[in-house]
């Protein structure tokens, strides 16, 4: 006589497999969100690591030529949230020849990102002396605490996520 021969069957059943599309889908949308996110934090830190760069340099451009007066120090200019300009002796001549040695950065179309601070009144104009100490002046002409914001703007909404210089 002969046995009853069971055969065991291996696989998923498409319950299984519709669990485990869903957990892949769910993944792949937390990591495609984080993914955008990404692109906007490194734009901000670029604009960020940008502005801190003219500040260095018009920093060691006055300390360079002992810039002893107002109108000879180097000078970097917040003219709105979304530009700036610095002022430096890019041809060495010992002076600064307005408008020839001013170098505008507008970061308006380029990105959402804003220049934000505590009551700022643009323009801004931070500018080094002889020793590379700092004056920060508003448009009022008052000193400003030189504490600045970049900010991932969309619409009248800041985000959280600051760079601060």
């Amino acid at each position: 006589m002969k046995g009853i021969e069971t055969h065991s069957q291996k696989g998923a059943s498409v319950i299984e497999l519709l669990i485990v599309f869903v957990v892949i889908a769910v993944l792949f949308t937390m990591a495609a969100a984080q993914f955008g996110r990404t692109g906007e934090n490194f734009e901000r830190q670029n604009i960020a690591r940008e502005f801190k760069i003219s500040l260095e340099r018009a920093r060691f451009d006055s300390v360079k030529r002992r810039a002893a007066t107002w109108a000879t120090e180097s000078r970097v200019d917040i003219t709105s949230p979304t530009a700036f300009s610095y002022a430096t002796d890019l041809n060495q001549n010992g002076i600064l020849d307005d408008p020839g040695e001013v170098r505008v950065v507008d970061f308006q179309n380029r990105s959402n990102v804003t220049i934000q601070g505590n009551g700022l009144v643009f323009p801004i104009t931070v500018r080094f002396d002889q020793r590379g100490q700092i004056t920060v002046k508003d448009g009022a002409n008052a000193d400003v605490n030189p504490l600045f914001y970049f900010c991932y703007s969309r619409g009248p909404q800041l985000r959280h996520n600051n760079t601060a210089i």
